[in-house]
Parts: C-alpha cells; structure tokens; sequence
C-alpha cells in the first residue's frame, strides 16, 4: 500500500522552499508468538478493529501460515522520511 508522504506537511512548512527530498524503506519485523502480534493489531491503528470482525482470526492464521520460519512470524513495514530545512 502507497502512503503519500507529502499529507504529512505541516502549514508551516513552505514545500517548494524548505523541501530536500523524501525517503522511504521497507523493514522486517519478527514475532515469536501470535499473542504478540494479535496484540500488536489490537493495539494499534493498524487494522482497523481488528478481531471485531467476522474473518479477522481466520486471515490471521493463514497470514501466519505462510510467513512463519525459524526467526518467528515475519511482518514488514514501510517508512517515509521527509527531509526539510528549517
């Protein structure tokens, strides 16, 4: 999913002025148990609601399925820098 990293100017920032430039980078991120990550997903605005939905246990455990190894349950996530001068 692309997020746009310019919604996250402020009014005070002048973007054609203060602007240098945006990064963006994927990491791993690695879960022992799935009480970790279901908590992760009830806690955070990640999915919204998640659990109070039909389903929601069932995507899980197949999302669990396929991206479990040795390390644990692998998730990614996607950062955005934006780079300004002050």
């Amino acid at each position: 999913m692309y997020v746009n990293p310019y919604k996250y100017y402020t009014n005070s920032i002048n973007p054609l002025k203060n602007f240098l430039k945006t990064l963006g980078y994927d990491a791993s991120e690695y879960y022992k148990k799935p009480e970790d990550l279901i908590f992760l997903l009830k806690h955070t605005p990640i999915i919204t609601n998640f659990g109070q939905e039909n389903g929601d246990f069932g995507k899980l455990d197949k999302f669990i399925k396929q991206n479990i190894s040795n390390k644990g349950i692998k998730t990614n996530f996607k950062r955005y820098m934006v780079i300004v001068e002050k």
